[in-house]
């Protein structure tokens, strides 16, 4: 298994070697207008040449870092049972959103063919996305590459522009055969921009999105200059979508395992809650009354904690948070909020905030997690089990997860919102089909509900983020954020945990440190007065030093 700092550090490299080719191609380029006689119009014609060779390359690049993600792995192999290229795809493409600053020259909105050609002959993006969406049949956002040729051709009609040879060229397509395939064992050469180029080409059967279609067409395109719709923003936009669908399914994968035991301890609680009474469940669950071993009927349902089963889920998906980090993925990744807008990064959703690492890895195992258990929880509600205290245990259970993953902070994955509108629906038909037990009952439900955050709060922190109450008692709530830059980005690393929490006080005397340093000085002294007096005892000839006997006579 592909430890967090390797995998950080290997595709950190993989990003700096892209952004060192591109500066170096862009550098080799202007030496080149030394000898130039019209100095001016080659300059112009070099930036725009290479925006589209940019545009180009990057629009094939996220094309294969795609199509990795759907690439079959044998059964018995690691990868498939980790999920390691899922996880390795998304930390590269991570980094590619933050670490290549060559983009910002090569994609210059004043370097664009529109900036400095014109805009006559040129189509918007408003008609390559209807060409787009008449090829798209099943509406998923996917085209194959005949669908591509043929929109581009489409799309481009009655201009200068051949929509159908231009994609071929972009895709690194034959004239006479549809696709090209990829060497595997081929390694990407060393060098410009050129020779990358002509090791990104994609395999056969394959298909491509609207914005890898808009950069592969930047030839007779006219881009915005800022925004989601230049190409700096449809970059992003194209390197957003795959973080989230790696991270995705990666968090799928990572907790397969504690979901399916999940779903095995919720049915077993199902079963058994449907087919005992109330006296032997609560013999079972809780502290019934029993005469001679035999449960009588208890006068009133028991009010638990959470099921054990979901805490150790939750306790599990933590594990696997903290074993997929380092502390290297909890740094920001920018500088400050105008260098992320100079590179067309939005400022996730509108908040003036840029996720780190460890915020899309946490962000992505809550989702999954939460989806898991609201599934389980869904299931028992539909049951409809008839034992009170079986009942009891839901409620107490749903408001569980409610409490954990819904009162902790805002979580904006799109598949949390969908979870939390199905849990609240859940808590709703619940309430509905059970009797009340009065504010006692609720008041006791709470009250458990808090001693078990409190109890896991050193497992479950990590994940779910820390309480407000125990926040504000620990002073981070009005601990400044590290803004390095005073523009309003995160701080630069989380806020630990209070050690008190995290590390208990061993039994240990207060005064052994004081008593051990004392001792050795003692010792210490003891040794140098010896040593005096050794040298001075003795005389004549025993002092003038007769070798070995000298030494003996000394011990």
């Amino acid at each position: 298994q592909l430890l967090p700092h390797e995998a950080y550090r290997n595709t950190l490299h993989m990003a700096t070697d892209l952004n060192t080719a591109l500066l170096k191609v862009s550098d080799d380029a202007h030496e080149l207008l030394v000898h130039a006689e019209e100095r001016e119009e080659s300059e112009r014609r070099l930036r725009q040449s290479l925006y589209v060779q940019a545009c180009e390359i990057m629009g094939r690049l996220i094309c294969e870092l795609r199509h990795m993600l759907y690439q079959d792995a044998p059964q018995d192999s690691e990868s498939s049972r980790t999920s390691v290229r899922e996880l390795i795809v998304g930390r590269l493409c991570y980094l590619l959103k933050f670490r290549l600053n060559a983009l910002g020259n090569l994609l210059d909105p004043k370097s664009s063919p529109s900036a400095i050609q014109g805009t006559s002959g040129m189509i918007s993006l408003l008609e390559l996305q209807s060409a787009f969406d008449l090829a798209d049949d099943n509406d998923d956002g996917l085209i194959t590459f005949d669908e591509a040729i043929e929109a581009a051709d489409s799309a481009f009609s009655g201009t200068q522009y051949r929509g159908a040879q231009m994609v071929r060229e972009t895709l690194l397509l034959s004239s006479n055969t549809d696709v090209e395939t990829r060497n595997p064992s081929t390694s990407p050469p060393s060098g410009g921009l050129p020779n990358l180029s002509s090791y990104i080409k994609v395999s056969s059967g394959r298909d491509v999105t609207l914005n890898e279609l808009t950069l592969l067409s930047s030839r007779g395109l006219r881009h915005e200059e800022s925004g989601r719709h230049s190409a700096l923003g449809t970059i992003q936009d194209s390197l957003d979508g795959i973080i989230n669908q790696c991270f995705s399914q990666w968090a799928q994968v990572a907790l397969s395992g504690p979901t399916e035991l999940l779903t095995k301890n919720a049915s077993q609680f199902m079963d058994i809650s449907s087919s005992t009474g109330e006296a032997e469940y609560q013999r079972m669950y809780g502290k019934g009354s029993t005469t001679n071993g035999v449960a009588t009927n208890g006068a009133e349902p028991i009010v638990g904690t959470a099921s054990p089963y979901i805490i150790d889920y939750l306790v599990e998906v933590s594990f696997v948070l903290n074993r997929s980090i380092s502390p290297s993925d909890s740094i920001v990744p920018v500088p400050s909020l105008d260098h992320a807008a100079s590179m067309g990064i939005s400022m996730n959703g509108g908040a003036n905030t840029i996720p780190t690492m460890h915020d899309l890895i946490r962000e992505s195992l809550l989702a999954e997690s939460f989806v898991a258990v609201t599934d389980a929880m869904e299931t028992l509600v539909q049951h409809k089990i008839p034992i009170p205290s079986a009942q009891l245990q839901v409620k107490n259970d749903l408001l569980f997860i409610q409490e954990s993953f819904c009162e902790r902070g805002r979580r904006d994955h799109p598949r949390f919102v969908e979870a939390q509108q199905r849990l609240s629906k859940s808590v709703n038909t619940c309430n509905a089909m059970m009797v009340s037990f009065g504010p006692s009952v609720e008041s006791k439900i709470k009250q458990n509900q808090q001693f078990v955050l409190e109890s896991c709060d050193l497992f479950l922190s990590s994940l779910l983020g820390e309480t407000p109450t125990k926040t504000s008692a620990a002073g981070l709530s009005s601990a400044p954020t590290t803004d390095f830059t005073g523009s309003g980005a995160k701080h630069l690393l989380h806020a630990p945990l209070p050690s008190s929490c995290r590390f208990s006080l061993l039994p240990v005397q207060s005064d052994r440190t004081a008593a051990d340093i004392k001792y050795r000085e003692t010792v210490e002294e003891r040794r140098e007065a010896n040593n005096r007096n050794g040298s001075t005892s003795g005389g004549g000839v025993v002092r003038s030093g007769f070798g070995f006997l000298s030494s003996m006579l000394k011990k």
